[in-house]
């Protein structure tokens, strides 16, 4: 059968360039379609994978709202279940999400509530699937964007990201700290206010901020910055308003007179500040009162950073531990009679991320120690409840697994993981979902080896285990491909080669690897290898024209060997019979460091996602071609016939039709999933009938699915022969 080619709009040359000794001109041709959308994919996801192969999560903002209710931010999917995506609202009674999406996931940096409404700042460029940035307000049902938007970053901040780092509330201004020099409009250098519809001027830095509280009159800020109003900002002071007038305010002495580290903290607008002293390991807590600070308590020792006031009673905690022998991490201390003075609590904590109170009861966010509350086990982040006396578990949050590869049968799923925990305990390297629950596979606990192993499945659907470096499973035979024995779920290692490879891939039934430094047989080898049979043969006697690459996929097309060599140039090679040739080499526009690459041959060319670009490699005119423009980046491909391309990513259209996460193309038309991911789609796998994906995503349509999905197709796929050698 004959595929139609796209209409190509105009040809852009690119001037000619030299690699490898040979000149070669780099030809883009880009397309603007009029893509058509197609039916949407219909099916069924299978609701039992649930939640129960996860990643320990971290709560790193907490925030209590006029409606008396907790409001949590940070590195989770689901809390107690429920899908959350970085942000949830416990009412008193059970946990709410807050209309967020996968790819929301630790991107709040600071939360407020302004005008009764709950504001969220940080860094991002798409909130909750729209095109919102930095700075976002929730009703109640939906987010808005405040401003018109945030430009500019500080060259001396760490990372040069326009964000909003701090939010605060004076009065009835919005008052907003961060990496920034101009909002809606108006030049802002790190601080500017906001009163619901203009952007107001409120100083300048020339630096970002990374701290702004308030009290009723007067304002405090905190960052990185040496300058302010072009008044210079010695060590130990910040910048203070108050009645329109700024001035540098003298931070308080402390005996060694050196403050690490200061944590200004408004609550029931008061300002505190948490002193840190680096020399002897120590903290003193101050208040601003009658225009001076006054110490409360005596200096305490370790590194305290979390202070709330529950019903007039003060409590501190610390976030965490430096191995200090002087250390307090883990304790919660409370101001009686101006001494601190321990709670004593059922456990003790690994870390507490925030400490806040609704009412009089204080709400601990953190990470019990192991060894009390998780014994053989694993902990992640919890909210607890403290009432004075009994300490109550509301929140236990977790996280997408991080799932780098996997192929399906059926209903069955093999997958790779970085560090992942199935329900509570660590989970091997490779998983097996048997339809109904996920199980270790044999005799993978360990697996040594620096790069996360790939799994492939050819053509006769044999399964393997294939790793770039030398690994061993159980520390007993080390090489870098093992065979899948399903009937006793055991991997079978192949003894007969062993070394380094830039990568691997399949061709049919067989599979192939691009050997860098290999030893096949007992002797040194490199170029492309396949595995047929259990037999290995070598293709080619070249690894690649010169040097090493990050990652080097092989394929073969029609009897034809190429490779896609990925460096901060993508260059694609072709085997001439004695040496490789190099017929084309453009931008590598991939946004995220891989352990592989997404590209695959589908109806006899090349695919890949480069960016926001879906592209091909026409091997008939040897040029590059913009086939689809996506509205966020691309992750991943898959086909299973020349039927259908997928496209996984973080985006929400492509080529401006509707598509959650997850595409499908026929060459004519795109389609998008009944029932879509709710966050981005790193891993996509197909097979008769099913589709598998892996990402950071909490639901699939509405079926809660923490990071892995399968999906039953209702109807089946058309089986399509090769196309004829072009």
């Amino acid at each position: 059968m004959q595929y139609p080619r796209l209409h190509q709009v105009h040809h852009k040359l690119v001037p000619q360039l030299k690699v490898h000794g040979t000149s070669f001109i780099i030809s883009i041709l880009q397309h603007n379609p009029k893509s058509q959308a197609g039916a949407p994919i219909e099916g069924s996801w299978n609701p039992n994978l649930a939640s129960h192969l996860r990643n320990p999560a971290l709560i790193r903002h907490a925030i209590v709202g006029p409606d008396q209710n907790l409001y949590i931010a940070g590195a989770f999917s689901n809390i107690n279940n429920t899908a959350a995506n970085g942000l949830a609202r416990w009412d008193g009674s059970q946990w709410h999400s807050l209309a967020t999406s996968g790819a929301d996931v630790d991107r709040v940096q600071s939360m407020a509530f302004f005008n009764n409404k709950l504001t969220v700042g940080g860094a991002f460029r798409t909130w909750a699937g729209q095109p919102f940035a930095q700075l976002v307000q929730w009703d109640g049902a939906d987010w808005m964007q405040l401003g018109s938007g945030f430009q500019g970053s500080f060259n001396n901040s760490p990372t040069q990201t326009t964000a909003v780092n701090a939010l605060t509330v004076l009065n009835t201004m919005l008052i907003i700290g961060g990496n920034f020099t101009q909002f809606h409009g108006q030049p802002a250098n790190g601080v500017v206010g906001w009163n619901a519809t203009d952007a107001i001027p409120f100083g300048s830095a020339n630096g970002q901020i990374n701290m702004t509280v308030a009290s009723t009159d007067t304002l405090m800020i905190h960052g990185d910055f040496r300058t302010f109003n072009n008044q210079t900002v010695p060590y130990g002071t910040i910048p203070s308003w108050k009645a329109g007038i700024w001035k540098i305010l003298v931070l308080p002495a402390i005996p060694s007179g050196f403050i690490y580290k200061a944590n200004l903290i408004s609550i029931d607008q008061t300002i505190y500040l948490l002193a840190n002293e680096s020399y002897f390991n120590e903290t003193f807590v101050f208040r601003w009162q009658n225009e001076r600070w006054v110490q409360l308590g005596t200096g305490l020792p370790g590194q305290f950073t979390k202070l709330t006031n529950a019903n007039g009673s003060l409590y501190l905690a610390q976030a965490d531990g430096d191995g200090n022998a002087n250390d307090s991490y883990g304790v919660v201390l409370r101001l009686v009679d101006n001494q601190w003075q321990t709670v004593n609590l059922p456990h003790s904590y690994t870390s507490i991320s925030q400490l806040v109170a609704i009412g009089s009861d204080v709400y601990i966010i953190g990470l019990p120690a192991e060894n009390q509350q998780c014994p053989n086990l694993v902990c992640t982040f919890t909210v607890e409840r403290w009432n004075g006396t009994t300490l109550q578990l509301i929140g236990e949050a977790w996280q997408a697994p991080s799932i780098v590869s996997l192929v399906g049968d059926v209903d069955h799923v093999w997958a790779t993981s970085r560090p992942t925990y199935l329900d509570r305990q660590a989970a091997p390297t490779v998983l097996f979902w048997n339809g109904q629950l996920w199980q270790g596979s044999s005799n993978t606990e360990s697996f040594t080896t620096t790069i996360v192993p790939t799994l492939f499945k050819t053509a006769d659907n044999s399964v393997y285990y294939t790793t770039r470096f030398e690994g061993s499973i159980d520390r007993q035979v080390w090489g870098n491909v093992w065979r899948l024995d399903r009937l006793t779920r055991t991997w079978n290692p192949n003894i007969d080669i062993g070394g380094w490879f830039g990568g691997w891939n399949t061709s049919g039934k067989d599979l192939l690897g691009s050997a860098g430094s290999v030893v096949m047989y007992s002797r040194p080898v490199d170029g492309v290898l396949r595995l047929r049979s259990n037999v290995w043969s070598e293709e080619t006697s070249e690894f690649e024209v010169a040097g090493a690459c990050d990652i080097c996929v092989p394929f073969e097309v029609n009897g034809e060997f190429y490779q896609l060599v990925v460096r901060a140039q993508l260059q694609l090679i072709h085997w001439n019979g004695s040496s490789w040739d190099t017929l084309n080499s453009w931008e590598n526009s991939y946004p995220v460091q891989l352990t592989s690459y997404p590209v695959v041959v589908w109806r006899g060319d090349f695919y890949l996602i480069n960016g926001r670009k879906l592209q091909r490699y026409n091997l008939t005119t040897q040029m590059v071609e913009d086939i689809a423009l996506l509205d966020g980046d691309g992750y991943s491909l898959a086909t299973f016939t020349d039927q259908y391309l997928y496209v996984g990513g973080a985006f929400s259209s492509v080529n401006g039709i509707a598509a959650q996460n997850l595409a499908r193309w026929n060459g004519t038309q795109w389609q998008a999933l009944s029932q879509a991911p709710n966050g981005p789609v790193y891993v996509i796998a197909t097979s008769p009938n099913y589709l598998y994906i892996a990402g950071n995503f909490s639901q699939v349509g509405t079926t809660n699915s923490l990071g892995v999905g399968v999906y039953h197709l209702t109807s089946s796929y058309q089986v399509f022969a090769p196309i004829s050698n072009k």
